[in-house]
């Protein structure tokens, strides 16, 4: 399985960013800056731009988990592979 076959297997489940608590946790990652992107945007009833910066963001977040899950898991497939 190719790297990208394996980030979009994540994606598809275990990463879905359609599923709440992945949402959730990537609320949880906001930074100061984009927290006041986020008061901003609530704070001028702007919910179109509000709702496309969320997605992104929680699209952004699983990705950069996929990401991560998905070196870690080729880089031990090597290390067994080399033994």
């Amino acid at each position: 399985m190719t790297f990208e076959e394996l980030v979009n297997d994540l994606m598809a489940d275990e990463y879905n960013p359609n599923k709440v608590n992945n949402f959730l946790e990537a609320m949880e990652q906001t930074n100061k800056e984009q927290g006041e992107r986020l008061q901003e945007l609530l704070e001028n009833r702007d919910f179109e731009t509000l709702g496309r910066w969320v997605w992104n963001h929680t699209v952004e977040v699983m990705e950069g988990y996929a990401n991560d899950r998905a070196n870690y898991e080729i880089d031990n497939r090597s290390k067994w592979d080399e033994r």
